[in-house]
């Protein structure tokens, strides 16, 4: 199981000057929760993924072996597509249940073939203040580590 992440740099929303009476703006949570203007959908790494049809719950329990993975810490994909990575508040996933955290764990693959293999979006979406974006399950991941 994998959280799709953006392997964009992040854009910042910002207030624009008023112009007869009228704003536009582009906010992030952080602006909208200091302003009060609604949060753009699509700040943060622009983007957007509509949730599916299945629970997170059941994705997992559909897994005979994978891993949760609560947060990905890497660096923009090569030119490519590879990516490389390491594991953060992540759980091992055996016969559909949550087993462990896992620690010291190694996430790779190729970006274009992790969106050609996906199996199930969540209907839940994770807000993580710059994104808010389905669980997204694939195969075809590498998972090295403990």
């Amino acid at each position: 199981m994998f959280v799709f992440w953006s392997p964009f740099p992040s854009s910042y929303g910002q207030l624009l000057p008023s112009i007869v009476g009228l704003y536009a703006a582009a906010v992030t949570l952080y602006g909208s929760n200091k302003t009060g203007f609604p949060k753009a959908e699509n700040m943060g790494d622009c983007y957007m993924i509509e949730p599916g049809d299945m629970a997170l719950e059941e994705m997992i329990q559909s897994t005979p072996r994978g891993v949760l993975l609560g947060r990905f810490s890497g660096g923009n994909p090569s030119q490519n597509g590879d990516f490389s990575g390491v594991a953060k508040n992540s759980f091992y996933i055996e016969n559909g249940q949550i087993q462990y955290p896992i620690s010291e764990t190694m996430v790779s693959g190729n970006i274009v073939e992790m969106l050609n293999n996906i199996e199930q979006i969540s209907k839940e979406r994770n807000n993580d203040g710059f994104q808010c974006l389905p669980w997204i399950q694939v195969n075809g991941i590498t998972i090295s580590g403990k």
